[in-house]
């Protein structure tokens, strides 16, 4: 085997909680605005003749001591009405998001992360009208993006109609976004790491669950520890596109209304695409985050996270990165990320439930990250005609040559001449990308485990191994939905 030369490319990402801003000493603006208006209103009574020491100077000083009171960062009145939405939106069938009108807009947290060219990008957490949720605002493309995590019900003994059901309700959730112009695009994480993992429900070890059956594997030594399995889903849109009355203008509320509602209709659009429902989909906050990029290179650090997954803001998450031609070195762990530049095709039909097999082998983290782009008519046609000109090229040089024409080549230039057609009747078609990412502990045992992949997957995908690339894929593997973002 050639060994390869190591890379001296070092990078670094942090993520950092933003320190709560206070008018006043511990007390935020709207504190300090009620209780000038209480001293205020004392004043008026005292002008008025009245005595100071009477029912309604005590009741001032108890609404004083209310409004000054500090209960982890937050006041009194952001707690009310915290809970006050949690019970509305709880009545009316909505209990996953609650309104905190007090919080939307602010920036929580700040992050960096080393772009593809080596310079450092940073992003802003900003929080949102759902309770927690935040969104993360790229400033130089003027995007914001929602992260979700969704769990998945487990296909393995579900009915080939059944299979064939849910895939046929993924695609038509992914069509819809050729309708929705303000979205930029689409990230759906498939994800196999190392974790704890806690039985699903109360059935049999035989279940079916992929928890259960890790689990099972722990005790029988086959694992020597189990796997989560679990899909991050980040939403990215670009509020200068959005059309009509709710066009959203460049304030962070507005930015987070509009986010919450393409939120709302993509998950209810992809209810019935196998997602479990009783689990819930949560909308993620930065504690959240930081605790999945945490735990993404460091398994043992789920034993720092609460039961909500979420990291402390006390406990700094700083990542170093060492970059080489075709892995990378994360902390203690190994990375290897490869593009799928072929998938199944006609001649070579799969089971509708195959691609969840890629992301459920037992033995090897991997995170299967895919990327959806709406394309208008013109951009598509542009694209896929450029295409169809290097199929062209290369049948052109196999006949000036005297070589018998590549079967490949002519079933790929049928297929883009099949695509330009369904451009042309749908107005536009998405644009779709697949990237996987396989972790170990060792540059040995990183070698070992794609070898293994490539012996599982080499009959449905074929994979680039994307040379001195390593550093713009693993942007992308964090669940920040930065793949597919243009440079």
């Amino acid at each position: 085997m050639a060994t390869e030369t190591s890379s001296d490319n070092l990078y670094s990402t942090s993520f950092a909680r933003v320190p709560r801003q206070k008018a006043l000493a511990f007390w935020s603006t709207h504190q300090v605005a009620i209780a000038f208006a209480l001293i205020a209103l004392f004043s008026l009574n005292l002008l008025a003749g009245r005595s100071p020491l009477s029912p309604f100077t005590l009741a001032l000083c108890l609404v004083m001591a209310a409004d000054l009171l500090v209960i982890r960062g937050l006041s009194i009145w952001q707690i009310i009405g915290t809970r006050l939405g949690f019970a509305l939106l709880s009545a009316t069938g909505r209990a996953r998001s609650t309104v905190s009108p007090l919080t939307v807009g602010a920036t929580v947290g700040l992050l960096d992360i080393p772009g593809n060219d080596g310079s450092v990008d940073l992003y802003r957490i900003v929080n949102t009208a759902y309770e927690g949720a935040c969104y993360v605002w790229d400033a130089a493309k003027g995007e914001a993006t929602a992260c979700v995590r969704v769990r998945g019900l487990d296909a393995q003994l579900a009915s080939f109609s059944r299979l064939s059901s849910l895939s046929a309700q993924f695609s038509a959730a992914v069509a819809t976004l050729k309708d929705k112009g303000d979205v930029t695009r689409v990230v759906i994480q498939s994800r196999a790491l190392h974790a704890p993992v806690r039985p699903s429900g109360d059935g049999p070890a035989d279940s079916g669950s992929l928890a259960d059956r890790d689990i099972r594997y722990v005790e029988e030594s086959v694992l020597s520890m189990p796997f989560e399995h679990d899909h991050v889903v980040t939403i990215t849109v670009d509020p200068s596109k959005a059309q009509g009355e709710s066009a959203a203008r460049s304030t962070p509320a507005d930015v987070s209304r509009l986010l919450s509602a393409r939120v709302e209709e993509l998950m209810g659009s992809l209810s019935g695409t196998g997602v479990d429902e009783a689990a819930a989909w949560k909308w993620l906050n930065m504690q959240q985050l930081r605790g999945l990029m945490k735990t993404l290179i460091d398994p043992t650090a789920t034993t720092l996270l609460d039961a909500k997954g979420r990291l402390p803001d006390d406990i700094p998450l700083a990542l170093f990165w060492h970059a080489h031609a075709t892995w990378m070195e994360v902390g203690p762990l190994f990375a290897r990320t490869r593009w799928i530049d072929r998938w199944p095709d006609g001649k070579n039909p799969v089971f509708p439930s195959w691609l969840s097999n890629v992301t459920s082998a037992t033995m090897t983290p991997m995170v299967l990250t895919q990327v959806f782009r709406a394309r208008d008519e013109h951009t598509a046609k542009k694209q896929v005609t450029g295409q169809l000109h290097e199929t062209e090229t290369m049948s052109g040089i196999n006949r000036r040559l005297g070589r018998s024409d590549d079967k490949r080549t002519v079933a790929e230039a049928a297929r883009l001449d099949e695509h330009l057609a369904d451009i042309a009747n749908d107005g536009g078609d998405i644009e779709f990308q697949g990237f996987v990412t396989i972790f170990a502990d060792s540059r040995e045992r990183l070698d070992a485990a794609c070898s293994r992949f490539d012996g599982r997957t080499s009959k449905w995908i074929h994979m680039d191994a994307m040379r001195d690339q390593q550093l713009a894929r693993f942007n992308g593997v964090w669940p920040l939905g930065l793949e597919g973002r243009e440079s």
